[in-house]
């Protein structure tokens, strides 16, 4: 629940850098706190394997077709590069797919009905095919979750067993070589999608034949932090309906902290914090939710109804910290802290810098969250991480 009085916002970790360094709340220092957080959430995740952060997701593969048969139209036709199939459908997922005709994979370009595909400019068999030719379409690569950054294990269910993972220049190599026919995928890759900014994605080979359910653990990046703070207007409630007045509220806020207050000044953290225009201000939230769904500009859905209605009161909307608090934030307050000494060039910027790698240290410790064999006495548990290189 949302009402939980660990989470910490944002805005919270932005105010706390600008009181650590005890340097003024001006637009510069608060543009470089924000730049500061971002990058220390960024690498966090990178320090070691983080318990709060793995995460386990499904994937069906789209089975392979070799039914009917097709015809090439190289160019000329009512869309260049055509591809028209005699009977049937092509798969609706057909442009993430390969088409094989005379034993060579080609590109698809896009579907462009249920009947056609185009092919890729630099990959077609560059001549026209005869009516009649039989053909095989599949699909063996599938985009990750946006949040993706490394593979765990991944599982078979239907046929229980786990998939081996290889460098894509082996996968690569094999498929070419033998395994380019359809077939029980055994070995993976992981790479990127080529169609989206930083998109990773898993080929399979052979290429599935069927629709194969895998079930896998990823290590995964913590939900983007995009509002720093937004009060315009204000609110009031009714169950859990949040009505705005003069508001235009976020169009990305789902899933962001909404804080009541229950006057006209804008509500703060248990330790205070600043206004929009750089007054410090001690005026306790007096309930926080997670917000569900914005319905429209002045229109919120929040996780779980106030004990006492709020009628036209300031509020604040902050993106949350997605990091385990008992064992992972006291380590990302320090390395933002890291960051921010930098940016700003102060004196304890190197004092900062040793003060993280300690915590990260503590911080791994606490992350083991079952119990464990300890190692060998005097043996440093997290050796292996070089915390140094990271930050």
């Amino acid at each position: 629940m949302a009402s939980n009085p660990s989470i910490q916002t944002f805005r919270d970790i932005e105010e706390y850098l600008v009181d650590s360094l005890d340097v003024p709340a001006s637009g510069r220092n608060l543009r470089l706190a924000r730049q500061a957080i971002l990058t220390a959430y960024r690498r966090l995740p990178n320090f070691t394997r983080w318990k709060s952060l793995e995460r386990r997701a499904t994937l069906i593969t789209t089975a392979s077709q070799t039914s009917s048969t097709l015809t090439f139209d190289f160019t000329g036709g009512a869309y260049e590069r055509m591809a028209t199939i005699a009977a049937g459908t092509w798969p609706t997922d057909a442009a993430e797919g390969k088409l094989v005709i005379a034993n060579r994979a080609y590109i698809i370009d896009r579907r462009v009905s249920s009947t056609i595909v185009t092919l890729d400019a630099n990959s077609n068999p560059g001549a026209d095919v005869a009516a009649g030719t039989s053909y095989t379409w599949y699909r063996s690569t599938y985009a990750l979750p946006t949040d993706f950054r490394k593979m765990g294990h991944m599982f078979d269910v239907d046929n229980e067993k786990e998939i081996r993972f290889v460098h894509s220049d082996t996968l690569h190599e094999g498929s070419i070589r033998i395994y380019d026919t359809p077939d029980t995928p055994w070995e993976a890759a992981i790479r990127g999608t080529g169609d989206y900014v930083s998109r990773m994605s898993v080929e399979f080979s052979p290429p599935p034949d069927a629709a194969y359910y895998y079930d896998y653990v990823y290590e995964a990046s913590p939900r983007p932090l995009l509002i720093e703070k937004y009060s315009t207007g204000t609110v009031s409630t009714s169950g859990t309906a949040v009505t705005g007045s003069g508001t235009v509220f976020p169009t990305d806020c789902e899933g962001a902290i909404i804080r009541f207050g229950t006057n006209t000044l804008e509500p703060t953290n248990v330790a205070g914090g600043y206004d929009s225009f750089g007054t410090w201000l001690d005026n306790r939230y007096v309930a926080q939710r997670r917000i569900l769904g914005r319905n429209s500009d002045t229109a919120l859905v929040i996780d779980e109804a106030l004990s006492t209605e709020l009628t036209a009161v300031k509020y604040t909307i902050s993106d949350p910290i997605d990091l385990h608090v008992s064992a992972m934030f006291t380590a990302f307050q320090r390395l933002c802290e890291a960051e921010f000494a930098r940016m700003v060039s102060h004196k304890m910027a190197m004092q900062k810098e040793a003060d993280a790698f300690r915590e990260l240290r503590m911080a791994m410790e606490a992350d083991q969250v079952h119990s464990y064999s300890a190692g060998p006495q005097g043996v440093d548990k997290f050796s292996h991480v070089n915390i140094t290189d990271s930050v």
